[in-house]
């Protein structure tokens, strides 16, 4: 039976990754939820890949590294990936993490302790990572292309093959004992008048050459090896049974999903479940779906890794759970921010209702505004200007009010994105000069431009922009009037 384990908040709690591929150096705190977001290349997936050469379903050794995996292509960089945990594995509770080394002619595989530092034995050998180590730290991964019957596979390493070897192992010797006595019964039964003919023909030429007795007997030294041919099927919509790996993608990495649903229930031990985007083969109401499941799943023996370009699988609520990868002179860089944001209820409230507020983290560059009407007539300017703000990757995000300005900049000032804000004047309102001179404590002078007086006056309307109306007017003023100077100038501020 498996060593009971106390379920911490996460059980990955720290990767390092030095000289892999596009990655000279990384030291990533990890959540509960380890959300990747960048641009294609960026090197989101040599993260995972790297969780999965340390804690996959194969034993890396020296062939599990090519020429490409060397930082820079240059075996004079000498791969480490150290993974620490959240606390002691239970089958040796001195493990606190593995580290994985490769310096082109051997790979190591070395246990690592409390303080982080390789283990040893009583002569000063480094203590390796054994089988029943790597079994208590379970990863599913699950690629871009999708292979995912290769973890319904009942192997040593795969979820699957350790479900069924937990199963096994919880089974009594009594009834291991007379399922053996059942098999033996009906062997005898119902097949061994099949054979007894030809036993007879082999007993009698062994007997004539040997002068010994052979006789033909079944084998089952362990009634639960039968376990390993316990294959999940589908039923499909004329009640046929197929294998999952004959299914398309989505029902595989549904199923291999659900499989490490039910390890983690069954088991009670933590379980680490990668995936490379989620959104693939999904439609917008399912990737929405997935993510709820996600986070449901992170409460419940499991950590949760995975790229994404789906804005559905990012939640500006959850900013904590999020690691913005960038690629700056060829190496992988990430953001990521899990500390607090004062005054930022309203901007979750918000994000429930708008998951425009999570494009942010996709953009290259942002303008902030208070309300629908200020967007509208940003988007109009620039379209009349003939400027496309996606193909430049700028996203035009409204804040609900001008208060909600300023945590928006505070958290893409953690995440290193550029960003502009677009407020109103209100002469007389003195709430409002407070708090754009408050906004002006986490934002360049030269990042903030306000409407004189306000939106409306810029557009000779006394009446305040409902979002209906600034939709039917806005673009109607652009067919006989310039575009005003202040949207000129943040154009100039987004070199575009």
């Amino acid at each position: 039976m498996h060593a009971s384990y106390r379920q911490p908040h996460h059980m990955l709690q720290r990767l390092i990754i030095e000289n892999y591929r596009s990655i000279q150096s990384l030291d990533l705190p990890l959540d509960d939820i380890n959300a990747f977001i960048g641009a294609n290349s960026s090197g989101k997936s040599n993260i995972l890949r790297a969780l999965n050469l340390v804690i996959g379903s194969t034993y890396a050794t020296i062939k599990s590294f090519d020429d490409c995996d060397y930082y820079q292509k240059n075996k004079a960089n000498h791969i480490l990936i150290d993974l620490y945990f959240s606390q002691g594995l239970a089958c040796d509770n001195q493990v606190y993490g593995f580290r994985l080394q490769c310096d082109g002619v051997e790979a190591n595989y070395i246990a690592l302790g409390y303080n982080h530092q390789p283990l040893t034995y009583f002569n000063g050998r480094e203590k390796k990572v054994t089988n029943e180590m790597r079994e208590e730290v379970s990863l599913m991964y699950i690629t871009l292309d999708r292979l995912s019957y290769q973890q319904i596979k009942p192997t040593q390493w795969t979820i699957y093959g350790k479900l069924l070897k937990f199963i096994a192992n919880s089974i009594q010797p009594q009834h291991k004992t007379a399922f053996l006595q059942d098999i033996t019964n009906t062997y005898t039964t119902n097949l061994n008048p099949y054979i007894t003919t030809a036993e007879q023909h082999l007993q009698n030429y062994v007997r004539e050459q040997t002068g010994k007795q052979i006789n033909l007997r079944m084998s089952i030294i362990d009634p639960t090896m039968l376990l390993k041919e316990l294959r999940p099927r589908i039923t499909d919509a004329n009640g046929l049974e197929v294998d999952v790996d004959e299914e398309g993608a989505g029902v595989q990495s549904a199923v291999a999903i659900a499989i490490a649903r039910t390890y983690a229930t069954v088991t009670n031990l933590p379980i680490i479940l990668a995936i490379e985007e989620p959104e693939l083969f999904l439609h917008p109401h399912a990737c929405r779906h997935f993510y709820k499941l996600l986070k449901e799943l992170s409460t419940h023996n499991v950590q949760i890794f995975y790229t994404t370009h789906e804005r559905s699988f990012v939640n500006i609520a959850d900013y904590q759970y999020i690691k913005l990868v960038k690629k700056d002179s060829g190496d992988t860089t990430v953001n990521g921010f899990n500390g607090s944001i004062p005054n930022f209820d309203a901007i979750k409230a918000a994000s429930k209702f708008d998951d425009e507020l999570n494009e942010v983290f996709f953009a290259s560059k942002v303008v902030l505004v208070e309300g629908p009407a200020d967007k509208i007539a940003v988007k109009s300017a620039f379209e009349t200007m003939t400027v496309d703000l996606d193909k430049a990757n700028v996203s035009v995000v409204e804040c609900g009010s001008i208060s909600g300005i300023k945590p928006m900049v505070e958290i893409l000032n953690r995440f290193q994105i550029e960003c502009f804000a677009l407020v109103d004047e209100d002469p007389g309102n003195a709430t409002t000069a407070a708090t754009t001179a408050d906004i002006l404590t986490v934002l360049p002078t030269a990042n903030l431009f306000v409407q004189r007086p306000g939106l409306e006056g810029l557009f000779g309307v006394t009446q305040k922009f409902k979002k209906e109306t600034a939709l039917r007017d806005i673009p109607i003023y652009y067919q006989t009037n310039p575009v005003q100077q202040i949207y000129t100038d943040i154009r100039t501020a987004l070199n575009l």
